[in-house]
């Protein structure tokens, strides 16, 4: 095919912008290149802020350890306090009549056991929990038909408000719990062993509160 002569071609591009490639061109040696490097100035307060924070930590262990030694001082005396109110009562219960009268019923159970025989060997502690209660039972049956004993039920309630006031103490925290369990304990389980079917006698005869604490005594001192 042939172009006729005379006919218009494209216009010719335009030429190069020289001053844009030179442009253009460092642009992208400057993109290139590593961009400088920042420098951070020395932190002149580094030491200083440690120091504080040392002296801070220091302050704050130091009221802890203050804290502790004051909470140790305090439970150390409010132990020795208890332990005085317990002494206290020890040295009441030495003075007072419900030691007599607790000797008076020791005799009656020791009457009753050695009528009774030895108990069985083969019975575990709640088997000997119940023989013992039976011992009592009957002892108090005797003792209630017989008109000649008439010291037993007043011994027996004056060992039971004894053993309340002891009860009381020991659950307010007054007394030393383990003072009172190796002074008292022994003695107010073998004697609520015995006697605490009379208990279960007044409270089925519209007394329901009679030796409740006696009951809990002996479950404060049998948990030591």
């Amino acid at each position: 095919m042939t172009v006729e002569q005379g006919a218009e071609g494209p216009p010719p591009a335009d030429p190069p912008n020289v001053t844009n490639l030179a442009l253009t061109s460092d642009l992208e040696e400057e993109l290139l290149t590593d961009p400088p490097a920042v420098t951070t100035p020395p932190d002149t307060d580094t030491g200083l802020s440690k120091t504080e924070r040392i002296v801070r930590m220091i302050g704050v262990l130091g009221v802890a350890v203050s804290a502790a030694l004051a909470v140790w001082q305090y439970i150390d005396q409010n132990i020795e306090v208890r332990k005085e109110r317990s002494i206290a009562l020890m040295t009441q219960w030495q003075e007072s009549d419900a030691r007599d009268a607790y000797a008076r019923l020791a005799a009656k159970v020791e009457g009753a056991v050695t009528a009774v025989g030895p108990l069985p060997e083969n019975l575990d502690a709640e088997g000997v929990r119940l023989a013992k209660k039976g011992i009592g039972a009957s002892l108090i049956a005797s003792l209630s038909a017989d008109q000649t004993e008439v010291q037993w039920e007043a011994d027996v309630q004056r060992l039971v408000d004894f053993y309340s006031e002891v009860e009381f103490c020991v659950s307010s925290g007054l007394c030393h719990r383990p003072l009172i369990a190796e002074y008292f304990g022994a003695d107010v389980v073998s004697f609520w062993d015995y006697f605490g079917a009379y208990a279960d006698q007044r409270r089925a005869n519209f007394y329901p509160t009679f030796g409740v604490g006696v009951d809990r005594l002996v479950t404060l001192v049998s948990d030591g």
